[in-house]
């Protein structure tokens, strides 16, 4: 199945991000003339975020915290930034292919910083820090005249931590805010400049309706377009903006500023962490995208025309019926709850926690499939700080992580139990932010299930990051002693029911002395813990898929 690609237009070469049936991640690449495509870079590597370079001689990607760059003549990956300490991710080549930039972030002890930006020289290896300060800077894009860097900034110490979008100008070394009113948040999407870097667009979020801004770098002037159910937008290599709406796009001119009609595509342009998966032809105006299928299709807007250039099947998960209901959380909260029952069930069920704190449920995860598959019922709660069900609902985290979300899933337990699930078997497993609440919901006196498992999971607050700031409540006693009750560590000795805990040991949202510390309190009393390590993995243990589901079902027989 394919989740992202990159393509260069000069020399016609595809490469592909694509994941098998455990979703573990492998780069495969496309030459001009052939439909033969061959996996180049393995699932060792955790690759993402494939770019090819301008010259078509390489690519690089990221994975395992680390930067590499792929040589497609002799076939050889180099290790470009392996920084210890530093996590790093999200790179773009410079126009002129000899610089990559990319933002990378702290998670040890003494080296502990948001995500900010550095540039590395391709051909010597030296990396420099361009961003500094308590501001999480993410998901830089060059300028095509390369002068300009702009990122996506959220200030820590910010109210609600809305999005902003900087500009560096790299000649002079100084950055500046685009702008945007204090109730306003900006998204920033791949190929956000014009073809001349004169103007920038930035996908804006106000009081729950979206839109596009389109702004003047030399003056700082801009234009917003206000669109039914926008997705983002971005610029097609000559002067037009195109516009993403669900399945149908449309282009504006910035030099003109007239619009064309909304064209119908094949299907939905899939979005990722910066905004529609394409790449834009900047020659003619054609583009690739991503369909919602993970088929790729070239777009020609001169005739509206769509043609599939790569088929791919999105996996769809068997199952006999879905429903969503209601449920009061112990404080009365309504938390919407989906529950998905599969075609042979086995009188068993998986409450099955996301991580989060926000994000949405998503009934397609490759978890969902094979629980499915093994018979169990799969119960997903929306708890609150997850998105799609107002602002309200999203927000309502804010001071609460680690205790009002714990009420929801605890409460959706007891719900299902005694709902659906009497004569049924019950269990717990969270992965991420999902396998810290999972910890502290079995910490709980009288919980519903039989055993928990815990997966990847954050083991304190405060490796959250970005989210530290509205984690706890502001008065200060009151936050002292949140500082206790939320932290999984301390709240272990609690645990009564079996529990698995599975671990990657490079994983930055948990040290494996956290995690063995878990282990210990949880044991400590005679509750029966299982802790894996697997030394060589990270988050989401995209290396070790099938020997984490043999623990996983082994410990649920």
């Amino acid at each position: 199945m394919i989740k992202d690609f990159h393509f260069n237009t000069s020399k016609n070469i595809l490469v592909l991000h694509q994941e098998d049936e455990d979703r573990s991640p492998t780069l495969a690449i496309r030459f001009p003339g052939s439909n033969e495509i061959s996996t180049v870079i393995d699932s060792q590597f955790v690759p993402q975020g494939p770019r090819i370079s301008p010259n078509g001689k390489q690519f690089a990607f990221f994975g395992d915290a680390r930067i590499f760059t792929y040589d497609i003549e002799t076939k050889s990956t180099k290790i470009l930034f392996n920084q210890p300490g530093d996590h790093a991710g999200f790179c773009e080549w410079s126009p002129d292919g000899k610089r990559l930039v990319f933002s990378a972030y702290g998670h040890i002890e003494g080296n502990r910083h948001p995500p900010n930006l550095y540039v590395v020289d391709i051909s010597t290896g030296i990396s420099n820090r361009l961003t500094f300060g308590d501001y999480a800077d993410r998901f830089p894009q060059w300028s095509p005249c390369g002068r300009y860097i702009a990122f996506h900034r959220q200030k820590i110490d910010e109210p609600g931590m809305p999005g902003w979008v900087y500009i560096m100008d790299t000649l002079i070394g100084s950055e500046y805010p685009l702008p945007k009113q204090p109730d306003m948040s900006f998204r920033l999407s791949s190929y956000c400049f014009s073809k001349d870097s004169t103007h920038i667009v930035v996908t804006a979020a106000c009081k729950g309706s979206s839109f596009l801004r389109i702004i003047n770098l030399k003056d700082l002037l801009f234009t917003d377009l206000v669109e039914q159910e926008i997705d983002g937008g971005f610029f097609d290599g000559q002067h037009n903006l195109v516009i993403v709406q669900k399945r149908q796009v449309l282009l504006y001119s910035i030099i003109t500023g007239v619009k064309t009609e909304p064209a119908t595509l094949p299907a939905p342009i899939q979005l990722g962490l910066t905004g529609p998966i394409v790449t834009p032809n900047r020659d003619n105006g054609v583009f690739l995208f991503l369909g919602s299928d993970c088929s790729i299709y070239t777009y020609d807007p001169a005739n509206s025309s769509s043609t599939v250039l790569l088929e791919s099947k999105k996996k769809t998960i068997p199952y006999a019926r879905r429903e969503e209901y209601w449920i009061s959380s112990l404080d009365g909260k309504k938390v919407p709850v989906l529950r998905v029952i599969p075609h042979q069930p086995k009188n068993k069920a998986i409450l099955l926690v996301f991580g989060g704190p926000n994000g949405k449920v998503d009934p397609d995860f490759f978890l969902v499939d094979r629980f499915l598959q093994e018979g169990f019922e799969v119960i997903m709660p929306s708890y609150r700080g997850k998105q799609g069900y107002g602002e309200e609902h999203a927000k309502a985290n804010v001071g609460e992580l680690g205790r009002a979300d714990v009420w929801d899933i605890v409460a959706c337990g007891q719900d299902w139990k005694g709902r659906f699930g009497e004569n049924q078997r019950l269990f717990l497993a969270g992965f991420s932010y999902g396998g810290f609440l999972t910890m502290l919901a079995m910490a709980r006196n009288n919980v519903p299930w039989e055993r928990g498992i815990s997966l990847w999971a954050l083991t304190r607050i405060e490796y959250l990051g970005a989210w530290l700031p509205i984690a706890y409540p502001n008065d200060p006693a009151e936050k002292e002693q949140a500082v206790l009750e939320r932290n999984p560590i301390l709240q272990a000795h609690h645990i009564k029911t079996p529990l698995l805990i599975l671990h990657g040991g490079r994983d930055t949202t948990a040290t494996n002395s956290d995690v063995n510390e878990i282990y210990r309190n949880v044991t400590m009393n005679g509750t029966k813990c299982k802790l894996i390590v697997f030394d060589d993995d990270t988050h989401a243990l995209p290396k070790n898929r099938k020997q984490m589901f043999k623990q996983i079902f082994n410990f649920l027989k």
